[in-house]
């Protein structure tokens, strides 16, 4: 199981066959944390079952869109929330091209 190890897990093959032993019903409830608090429900396994279940119905193309779509607004929710809470229009420029440039 190394995708629920290892957070930044790149490797999609793998994933994708982590998800589809989760679809099977091995869901992951304990995995050991790096912080002192103890053990965190591992997140990541939702994303494998979704990969796993777009791949498996040929519409894998169609959650790596909405991903890409979800990213891109982040800058969107940054200038926003900033714009509601701080400096106004110019305070949420900064925070969204600044969000924007780390991104990229």
């Amino acid at each position: 199981m190394p995708a629920m190890i290892q957070t930044t897990f790149d490797d999609i093959f793998w994933q994708i066959a982590e998800g589809r032993q989760v679809l099977l019903g091995h869901i992951p409830h304990d995995v050991p944390s790096a912080i002192q608090s103890g053990t965190w429900i591992d997140h990541e396994w939702l994303f494998e079952a979704l990969a796993a279940a777009t791949y498996d119905h040929h519409c894998y193309a169609i959650l790596i869109v909405i991903c890409a779509c979800l990213a891109a607004l982040v800058p969107v929710l940054i200038f926003a929330s900033v714009r509601n809470e701080e400096d106004g229009d110019f305070g949420a420029g900064i925070a969204a091209l600044c969000s924007a440039v780390i991104m990229f």
